[in-house]
């Protein structure tokens, strides 16, 4: 049977259901007081663009595979007063764990008109102060698509291995959103990212993996958290051939995205990377301690030339004063 949710409703036992249907138009709000619901095929279903959607307060799983998450927007939502547009997530603070009978996946996917206001984002967020226990695959899949990771109280949002595909993106709006012992593939402009939002975040992963296309890493720095440190740990990177990995918003000092010194992958993958406003071939290991190098970048070759410029001005200069006192 499916459902629809119509004002805050709250579950008082146990239930199944083929699928949930949630609309902003109808003030969805579901609360699971504690109890669990089991989603079949028909996923759960959820349309905003103005207002916030809540499931919440007790636990979620499936008989199918995986629970499908179709998030629609209506391209519709508002903006601040500084002409910002505001976006709105379906909230889904329930702890998603597997099935008595199988392990269970999670996967975001749907469609987003553009606006008035411009492109709509389908934000999905995993929140609440309890970790996620299921161990399938995550995959947010679709551009415009977008999971985003905030778990309080070092709680678990991901445990197995996350894929993000076809211009999706996932964003850590806190640290340690990701088990250790995750793996995270990427492909075809799919983005991982820190939140740009204030404070230092740091996230250990087991892999990152480029499978295809161009896709990117970013460090997420604002100019409300232009100061804040940023790290990204890596047992290997991976990058596939004909795929490249692109870092953003790093910052020499600052931000570090450490890979362990026994990676299988590394130094391919060294060949396959780029760092925005810094030179493609640039791109070198440095030791940051017994355990791991840190991907960094050398000045573009402009850089090198005025830095060049500069010292042998300083050489010429220098020589020309020593000569003058010879002849003294």
């Amino acid at each position: 049977m499916n459902v629809e949710i119509v004002g805050t409703e709250r579950l008082t036992w146990d239930r199944e259901v083929g699928g949930i249907w949630m609309d902003q138009e109808n003030d969805s709000v579901l609360g699971l007081q504690g109890k669990t619901l089991t989603v079949g095929a028909g996923g759960i279903n959820v349309s905003y663009s103005d207002k916030r959607l809540y499931l919440g307060n007790g636990q979620i799983t499936s008989n199918e595979s995986a629970i499908v998450i179709h998030a629609g927007t209506y391209g519709t939502g508002n903006f601040t007063e500084e002409g910002q547009p505001v976006n709105l997530s379906f909230s889904l603070s329930a702890v998603i764990k597997d099935h008595k009978d199988h392990k269970v996946g999670l996967i975001l996917t749907g469609k987003h008109p553009a606006g008035e206001r411009g492109q709509e984002r389908g934000i999905v967020a995993l929140e609440g102060d309890r970790s996620n226990t299921y161990t399938g695959d995550t995959v947010v899949d679709g551009v415009y698509n977008a999971l985003y990771l905030s778990k309080k109280s070092e709680a678990t949002a991901i445990a197995g291995n996350l894929y993000v595909k076809n211009g999706a993106a996932v964003n850590l709006l806190r640290s340690n959103q990701i088990a250790d012992s995750s793996s995270v593939f990427l492909t075809s402009g799919a983005g991982l990212m820190f939140s740009s939002i204030q404070g230092e975040r740091i996230e250990k992963i087991r892999a990152l993996i480029v499978e295809k296309g161009v896709s990117k890493f970013d460090f997420g720095h604002l100019e409300e958290s232009i100061n804040d440190k940023r790290t990204l740990i890596l047992d290997d990177l991976s990058i596939n051939n004909g795929a490249l990995l692109r870092i953003m918003r790093w910052q020499e000092g600052r931000d570090h995205l450490l890979v362990r010194k026994d990676s299988k992958h590394l130094a391919d993958a060294l060949k396959k990377i780029t760092i925005d406003g810094w030179a493609k071939n640039q791109i070198y290991l440095k030791d940051y301690d017994k355990d791991y190098w840190s991907i960094e970048a050398a000045p573009e070759p402009t850089t090198y030339g005025a830095l060049l410029g500069a010292m042998g001005l300083g050489v010429f200069v220098l020589r020309r004063r020593l000569a003058s006192r010879g002849k003294r």
